[in-house]
Formats: C-alpha cells, structure tokens, sequence
C-alpha cells in the first residue's frame, strides 16, 4: 500500500505492533485501487486498514465505493465496507448497509439487505452478489423488482445494470402496468 497523502501522520508502537494514523485528505493506492477518505489507521503487525469517516474507493477505473467505515486486508485484498455503502459502476448504483468486496475477483456480497437502482428500474433484496467485471447482481431471497412497466417477486434473480436485462431463475411472478 503507497501512501500518497495525508495532512497529518502519527506512529504508535507498543510491543510488537506498529499503528500508523493518518488525518485529513488521506489517499493511498493499492496497485490500481485507490482509496480516500478522512482519517485511517493502518496495523503493520497483522496488515489491515481501517478507514473512517468518508470513505472512497475507486477500483480499476471502473467501480466507486462509499462508506463511512472500511476495513481492508491487506494480503487478502478483502475489504468490509459498513454504514451507508454506495457502489456505482456507472450504469446503476447499489446500497446496502455492509458489503464485503473482494478486490482480487472484484466481487460484492451483501447480506442484510440492499437496494440496485438503474435508470427507472430498482431491485431490493435481502442477499446478493455483485460482479464488477459483467455488472451482473445476483439477488437471492425477497426479490422485488419495479419497473414502470411491471413488478416482479422472486426468491432470486440475475440483474445485468448494463444491459437491464432481467433472468428469471425461479418461480417469478410478474404483474404489468396494467395488473395483468
């Protein structure tokens, strides 16, 4: 992890563990994964990052994330993100209150509820997957999509945020605009 910047950096050792603090402005990278946010601490002993307050992440160009806490391991490329997460990748947006990413496979997973909005369409669900690198969401368990044109229950579905293309890998119900 490079430190790029922070307005303020402090060391703290006491036995065997290091902690370095870092206030305002902190930006760091690891390898193409950036992360901002307003204060962290990193643990040099078991290698992991917390972050707080204003947390951002942009993977690869591709994905941002928002929090305002973020714990990140270091040599497993984990990251926890919790309280009022955002993940947009540009096409629609996700919200949930924890995600659990994994940076090497660029996939999330939410477990307590989320919420994928794009364009007209939203899908809320109780558990899903998200997959960066195809912007596919899985969602599993109280699925409910809204459209202009339709509403759909499932206990689980795909959702492509680039395509807005819905699978159907259950038994779906589906009622059109008219109540069909």
């Amino acid at each position: 992890v490079y430190i790029w910047h922070s307005d303020t950096l402090r060391e703290l050792k006491k036995d065997s563990v290091s902690i370095q603090s870092l206030f305002g402005h902190v930006k760091l990278q690891s390898d193409k994964t950036l992360f901002y946010t307003d204060s962290l601490a990193m643990n040099h002993k078991d290698n992991f990052i917390e972050a707080f307050g204003h947390v951002h992440i942009n993977d690869k160009d591709s994905t941002d994330i928002y929090s305002d806490y973020m714990k990140y391991f270091v040599d497993t490329k984990q990251i926890i993100f919790q309280k009022n997460v955002v993940l947009n990748d540009g096409r629609g947006t996700l919200n949930t209150e924890e995600l659990h990413y994994d940076m090497n496979r660029h996939i999330g997973d939410y477990f307590n509820n989320g919420r994928v909005s794009n364009k007209n369409t939203t899908v809320t669900s109780r558990e899903g997957t998200y997959y960066a690198d195809t912007r596919d969401v899985y969602f599993k368990k109280n699925v409910f999509l809204k459209d202009p044109a339709y509403e759909l229950k499932a206990d689980s579905l795909i959702y492509n945020s680039e395509q807005q293309m819905a699978t159907f890998i259950t038994d779906t119900y589906i009622r059109d605009s008219s109540g069909r």
